[in-house]
């Protein structure tokens, strides 16, 4: 192409308009890009790697808002759940911690740790077993820590309240330094266990005052709902072993009433009673309906009758 030819083609392509031509016109497809994304989240996927281009998206985005919201907070959780995965993953692949222990089913444990600033709150940590016991029995303690727990004791103090980090205010050493302390000095342990003892026996009393009270004794029959029953009958007790006691007493008193009967009948089996409770306590509560909604003065005053529940003046009771 000489010098002439190649002046009129790029004239040509001014004129023409088509030198920037800007995104490739095309005919979205909102409910085919819509199921596709939906399809990749159900299976665990994010909108990172989701097969549909950023341009559809785009446009699926301004023509579906709420889906895309939905979509969005799909996406998040399911890439919090793979780095989850991951995390666990990577977790496993260590054979050694990193003071050469090896990590086996014995010597480690895989325990939550709670974290109060994080956003989600919570991780997994794999730790080691070896390393721990070593750590419990090698704490480093002080004078000032063994004086200040010796003071808590004998001020009324317990083990959780010197130790604990619930208390900040009494805290006054860790708990590996405390069993740390009492394995070296056995003459100072058995000296505090029974002070110990005391201390946790009233912090007891007083934080549940009422198991000091003796409860009254309750002189009724051997039957406490209210039914009374020979003990020996056989019906009677399968019965009431099988309706639950949350419900009320006259519900449960009708419920008991027509499962006995119907074992009398012989439509009720004694070892189907427990399965089956349920459906004479739906027709109780379809016998008496009003329990549960205000009581329409028209309706029948039992579920088998016509008579109204008041007189009403143009149709007497009594005419």
């Amino acid at each position: 192409m000489n010098g002439e030819q190649q002046t009129s083609v790029t004239n040509v392509v001014k004129a023409l308009g088509l030198r920037n031509r800007g995104p490739i016109a095309s005919i979205p497809n909102h409910n085919g890009n819509a199921a596709k994304i939906t399809a990749h989240l159900d299976a665990g996927g994010t909108l990172f790697n989701c097969g549909v281009s950023w341009h559809f998206r785009k446009l699926l985005k301004e023509e579906r808002p709420d889906f895309w919201a939905d979509a969005l907070l799909r996406s998040a959780e399911n890439a919090r759940q793979a780095k989850i995965r991951a995390a666990h993953r990577n977790m496993m692949l260590r054979t050694h911690c990193k003071r050469g222990h090896e990590l086996t089913a014995q010597t480690c444990r895989i325990i939550t740790v709670k974290h109060h600033v994080q956003t989600h709150g919570t991780w997994q940590h794999r730790e080691c077993q070896i390393c721990r016991r070593e750590f419990n029995k090698t704490s480093k303690f002080t004078a000032e820590q063994i004086n200040a727990l010796v003071k808590g004791a004998k001020a009324g103090l317990t083990i959780s309240q010197l130790t604990n980090y619930r208390y900040p205010g009494t805290r006054v050493m860790r708990v590996n330094q405390y069993n740390t302390a009492m394995r070296a000095d056995p003459q100072l342990a058995a000296t505090l266990e029974p002070i110990f003892a005391k201390n946790r026996s009233v912090a007891l009393r007083l934080a549940h005052p009422r198991k000091l009270i003796v409860p009254r004794r309750i002189d009724s029959g051997p039957a406490l709902t209210g039914i009374i029953a020979g003990p020996s009958n056989e019906i009677f007790t399968a019965v009431n072993r099988a309706v639950p006691r949350h419900l009320d007493f006259e519900t449960r008193k009708e419920v008991m009433s027509e499962m006995m009967l119907a074992i009398l009948e012989g439509t009720l089996a004694i070892e189907d009673a427990p399965q089956r409770w349920r459906e004479f306590s739906r027709a109780a509560y379809r016998m008496f309906p009003t329990k549960y909604g205000p009581v329409s003065l028209d309706a029948p005053a039992f579920h088998d009758s016509d008579t109204p529940l008041i007189e009403r003046i143009s149709v007497g009771l009594w005419s």
